[in-house]
C-alpha cells in the first residue's frame, strides 16, 4: 500500500507512508514560503544566511564556465535575496546541470530559478 498525504494510492508493489510536516504553499517567485527560505532562516526565526554556507544543503554545478569564480559558484546558486547580480554560468557542453541537494525527502510542487542577467537562457 502506497498512501499520499494520508490517502491510499493503489496499485503500488510497495509499502511506503509519506507523512505530512509542513506544507509550503506556492504564492510567486522567490517569495519567503519556500523550503530553501525556511531552511535558510531556521523556520523564519533569523535573517537568511545561504544554506549552502551553513551545510544545510548542498549546492553544486556539472562544472564552471571558464574555471573561474567570476562565471560560477555552488554558494552563489542559493544565496537568496541578497543576490550580488554574480553569474552562474556552466561549461557550454551537452548535459550540463545545477542542482540543489535539500537533505530531505519532499514531494515539490514547483520550484524557481534565477535566470542568467541579460535574460538569455
Amino acid at each position: 500500500e502506497v498512501y499520499v498525504n494520508r490517502g491510499q494510492v493503489s496499485g503500488s508493489p510497495f509499502s511506503v507512508m509519506i507523512q505530512s510536516g509542513e506544507v509550503f504553499t506556492f504564492e510567486e517567485a522567490f517569495d519567503k514560503k519556500g523550503v530553501l527560505y525556511h531552511l535558510a532562516t531556521h523556520g523564519g526565526t533569523s535573517a537568511y544566511a545561504n544554506p549552502h554556507s551553513s551545510n544545510r544543503v548542498v549546492a553544486s554545478l556539472s562544472s564552471i564556465h571558464g574555471n573561474s569564480a567570476q562565471y560560477g559558484c555552488p554558494t552563489r546558486f542559493v544565496q537568496g535575496p541578497s543576490h550580488d547580480g554574480g553569474y552562474n554560468f556552466t561549461q557550454s557542453e551537452a548535459n550540463s546541470w545545477m542542482a540543489v541537494d535539500l537533505k530531505r525527502h519532499l514531494a515539490p510542487s514547483h520550484y524557481c530559478l534565477r535566470s542568467d542577467l541579460y535574460g538569455n537562457h
